[in-house]
């Protein structure tokens, strides 16, 4: 299994880190973009895209979430 996180700026890195950390604790392989899903709709579709045949849990991060 592999999570996906999707923060919506690099002002979310924090929040981000927070999740990672514990991803790496229970051994779960991550990876991490940025793309504003009001500023790069399409980013984030092409995100969607790349991972579509893979098992995958997408976690998103936008703002103050």
């Amino acid at each position: 299994m592999k999570a996906i996180l999707i923060m919506g700026s690099t002002s979310d890195e924090a929040w981000a880190k927070q999740i990672t950390d514990k991803l790496d604790e229970v051994g779960v392989e991550h990876v991490q973009h940025v793309a504003s899903a009001h500023k790069e709709a399409k980013k984030g579709l092409e995100i969607l895209e790349q991972y579509k045949d893979e098992t995958v849990i997408y976690i998103t991060i936008a703002g103050r979430s």
